[in-house]
């Protein structure tokens, strides 16, 4: 009974043990009530991305709006639309490629580019002030507050919109255009470039459809205006619009177009993954005759050629809008470059790829 057998137990009266009072019953917290609160929780989330999907649906159809009501934006030729898209056409040069003939839209576009040349450079010296000034040990030791730094320009103004608009009203002056992939596969950012501009472009594509039938079909034409608001809306601010329940009304309208949207978005999927040389690249059968060259490799073996090459290549570098085929092989006449049209082009092309491809 005891551990030690010797140890006698204290027989001493001891006071009777504590008992505590039972417990107040309170109200079972089971399974249901938390369901119930995560029941609330959520439809407190969902209502909250609901409001905020139709504040931005509303925020986007005034925007557009705006848009659609200045003829000169709808087509991009206004100057905000064209520091725009020269401002895409830089950002995504490593992708994105278009040749467009001499006239008011190439002229339009240098000039817008020349100003952006300007607003880039005063970007780019306010933001290495302001990043020189975080940098200074005076201010660091004193705590002072550090200096905003601006946002790259480029960045700011450039807009897959503006690209769009300009491109489908201007599509009969672009000689070539080209969307250039990687490797074998497409990586997630060329993905997205060809989605959005495709995306956008095949909009813009059904308003104009839409209209045609506005006009041929008067009684209905309000009702046709406002699906196109809504088409153009809806691609503007896709991803707040996920908030909405899949039977809000802009995507009731929207489903009324999807044979069009789908074969808009098909011809201009054909249309920007599909490098077409413009009439300037045919060759011209009174031209010197081809060199023999080892292509396999893509080396240029003529030096001068390859320093033709070098440098029309770095003269149009810095234009956004590259030149036409026709200009592109009169400029390496011009420079000594000797031979038929279409291989100069072609090595011209392949310079343009891999400008390591003539330096040996």
């Amino acid at each position: 009974m005891f551990d030690n057998e010797d140890e006698v137990p204290d027989e001493s009266p001891t006071e009777p043990p504590y008992v505590p009072p039972p417990p107040v019953p309170r109200p079972s917290r089971g399974r249901s009530e938390l369901d119930e609160r995560w029941a609330r929780d959520n439809a407190a989330r969902e209502a909250a991305k609901v409001a905020a999907a139709v504040e931005a649906l509303a925020t986007g159809r005034a925007a557009m709006a705006a848009i659609l009501a200045n003829p000169a934006r709808r087509t991009g030729d206004d100057l905000d639309s064209l520091l725009a898209v020269n401002a895409w056409l830089h950002t995504h040069q490593k992708w994105f490629r278009i040749n467009v003939r001499p006239g008011p839209a190439w002229d339009a576009l240098n000039v817008a580019n020349k100003e952006l040349d300007k607003l880039t450079k005063a970007n780019a010296l306010a933001i290495a002030n302001a990043e020189a000034a975080n940098a200074d040990l005076v201010r660091r030791v004193r705590n002072e507050a550090p200096v905003p730094v601006p946002t790259p320009l480029l960045q700011t103004l450039a807009d897959v919109d503006a690209m769009a608009r300009w491109l489908l009203a201007h599509w009969d002056d672009v000689v070539r255009c080209e969307v250039r992939y990687s490797g074998d596969g497409r990586d997630y950012d060329e993905q997205e470039i060809t989605w959005a501009l495709r995306v956008r472009l095949a909009a813009w594509t059904v308003w104009h459809q839409l209209q045609a039938q506005a006009n041929a079909a008067p009684d209905i034409a309000e009702q046709l205006a406002d699906l196109g608001l809504d088409l153009l809306s809806s691609w503007t601010t896709e991803p707040e619009l996920r908030g909405l329940p899949g039977t809000h009304p802009i995507y009731v309208a929207i489903a009324t177009i999807k044979p069009e949207r789908d074969a808009a978005s098909a011809l201009w999927e054909q249309r920007l993954t599909t490098s077409a040389e413009g009439a300037g690249a045919a060759p011209d059968d009174n031209d010197e005759p081809e060199l023999a060259l080892d292509t396999s490799t893509r080396r240029i073996r003529d030096r001068q050629r390859a320093d033709a090459i070098r440098r029309v290549y770095w003269h149009y570098q810095n234009l956004p809008i590259k030149p036409t085929a026709a200009e592109i092989f009169k400029m390496l006449k011009s420079l000594g470059a000797r031979g038929q049209q279409s291989k100069l082009l072609k090595l011209y092309r392949a310079y343009e790829d891999d400008p390591d491809t003539a330096d040996e």
